[in-house]
């Protein structure tokens, strides 16, 4: 599938908390290239629906915005609703993010056992990393 120039911004916190982030950097975002920006509320309810999301799409980016936890042995995930945890080596091993750029914003998904396992589970032979930093 060729990848078209754009943006998905799956939002992922339930509308009910009222918070909106992924609605809002789509707002913004059509201002300036709104022929390139898709929105997608998904209603989450399994992780079936969640890997649908990211791997029906030919966007080259993908914005992901939701809760992010620490578990008890200290390791971040994506908290979906319904309990859901994404851990990074789960969300590496998605089909969907084959050549994407992938943008997450979820409390304490920056942290560094986080970043560092999805980089070490998505990196390919054919990716120059050498100029970003490690985390």
């Amino acid at each position: 599938m060729a990848l078209k120039k754009g943006i998905l911004i799956i939002e992922c916190i339930p509308e009910k908390e009222g918070m909106r982030e992924g609605r809002i950097v789509f707002d913004f975002l059509s201002m300036v290239i709104p022929e390139k920006i898709e929105f997608s509320n998904y209603t989450i309810m399994s992780y079936e629906e969640f890997y649908e999301a990211i791997e029906s799409n030919n966007h080259q980016f993908i914005h992901i915005s939701s809760h992010g936890n620490i578990d008890e042995n200290g390791l971040s995930y994506l908290a979906l609703p319904n309990r859901m945890k994404i851990y990074a080596d789960d969300l590496a091993e998605s089909r969907g993010l084959t050549n994407r750029n992938l943008l997450i914003t979820a409390c304490d998904a920056g942290k560094v056992n986080f970043l560092n396992k999805l980089f070490e589970e998505t990196e390919t032979s054919n990716r120059d990393y050498s100029k970003y930093p490690k985390f």
